[in-house]
């Protein structure tokens, strides 16, 4: 799926009707702003949920997905400093979030099989 810049303030303005409805910790945070999402009507009118949540909560957008789909989900952890609580990010569908990370690198710079990528892990 391909968005161009005209197309992608309706999508986002999509993505954060869903995120509103579907996301326990979002809807919550919203509540507490006072903010009703049937009235944002454009990007910059969205809030943006302060980063410490990710570290406090397990944000998820779930929708449809069954408790054992959120069970089985990958988390990715932040790095951090010792004795520093982290950020989980929690991932449905990895297949997809290769996919489109392997697009961005290769829209971005150029094909993967051009690179050796190193890492030192812990």
């Amino acid at each position: 799926m391909s968005v161009d810049a005209d197309k992608f303030e309706a999508l986002a303005l999509t993505v954060f009707q869903y995120q509103a409805i579907y996301n326990p910790t979002y809807r919550a945070y919203l509540n507490a702003l006072r903010v009703k999402p049937e009235s944002i009507r454009q990007l910059n009118e969205v809030p943006f949920m302060p980063i410490g949540f990710f570290k406090q909560h397990q944000i998820v957008s779930a929708g449809k997905l069954t408790t054992e789909a959120i069970d089985r989900a990958v988390c990715f952890a932040s790095s951090g400093t010792t004795d520093a609580t982290t950020s989980h990010h929690y991932l449905f569908d990895t297949d997809l979030y290769r996919a489109v990370s392997q697009r961005i690198f290769e829209e971005t710079y150029v094909p993967l099989t051009d690179f050796h990528i190193l890492d030192l892990l812990p």
